[in-house]
């Protein structure tokens, strides 16, 4: 096994900048770029669109560990959207379109939500792990500053007047990890994953029994809720996106189906 500073974490993306952001953020120079072109599920949820992605990525990248990374900008007064297809709402309507769309919302109804998760695996029969982290903000009245991509133009962080392209990439990655004790988690988790022995040419694992199997899965599903529920938290009741309700509801059904199922094995 190699030593920490001959180890690297890929982050698998097409978007170079997004990679670029990354790795000024964390600050880690292990962290390596790995261009790959990942289909876009036409999902508003930006946690399946995550999940999407990693189980795509890892039908395709053979070396360990790595991560993918799902973000999108959320407008509660837009019930939500356009959440995980953020890039393509900015693509096809594009900056200017977005603000005179919200030409007469005033105040709170330009609230607005930048949410993130990201997966990393550290081998190929290994689990993904999630981190996820979200900041508010408003939308502009009209596209501001040059730095920047995506939304950078829109969005302006609570606490601030400028837009992320006005205040610039070194603010905006402050502002992002500053607010976010999860970044400082994931990448702890990133240096964790230097101390281990790589994983990607490991094919020795043991058998998982068919219980087993059935805790990863209702591990994987509570995880799923708890994080649902974190976003759902931050709507009142009556204004809980009808998507974001719906996940909600289908991952307590699944949690049950498998508690049914594990229970009928062990008996």
């Amino acid at each position: 096994m190699g030593n920490a500073q001959e180890q690297k974490i890929l982050f698998v993306t097409s978007n170079s900048k997004k990679f670029s952001e990354y790795r000024n953020m964390l600050d880690l120079s292990c962290i390596t770029w790995a261009p790959l072109k990942i289909p876009q599920p036409d999902e508003i949820a930006i946690i399946n669109m995550a999940e999407s992605k990693i189980k795509y990525a890892r039908k395709k990248v053979h070396q360990f560990p790595f991560c993918v990374e799902q973000n999108g900008l959320e407008i509660p007064a837009w019930n939500g959207l356009p959440g995980g297809l953020s890039k393509i709402f900015i693509d096809t309507v594009g900056d200017d379109n977005i603000c005179r769309m919200l030409k007469h919302f005033k105040g709170h109804e330009r609230s607005a939500r930048i949410q993130t998760v990201i997966y990393i695996i550290q081998g190929a029969k290994g689990e993904p792990k999630r981190f996820g982290w979200s900041l508010d903000g408003s939308i502009s009245t009209k596209p501001r500053g040059s730095e920047g991509f995506g939304w950078d133009r829109l969005f302006v962080p609570k606490g601030y007047e400028e837009t992320f392209a006005e205040l610039g990439l070194k603010k905006k990655l402050e502002i992002i990890s500053q607010k976010n004790e999860e970044v400082l988690r994931f990448k702890d988790f990133l240096l964790s994953c230097l101390n281990q022995p790589e994983q990607g040419n490991i094919t020795v694992t043991p058998v998982d029994t068919e219980i087993e199997s059935l805790k990863k899965q209702l591990n994987r599903r509570k995880e799923n809720l708890y994080y649902l529920e974190e976003q759902a938290a931050k709507y009142s009741s009556v204004q809980v996106p009808v998507d974001l309700h719906n996940q909600m509801e289908e991952e307590k059904k699944a949690i049950e189906e498998l508690k049914v199922r594990m229970l009928s094995i062990a008996l």
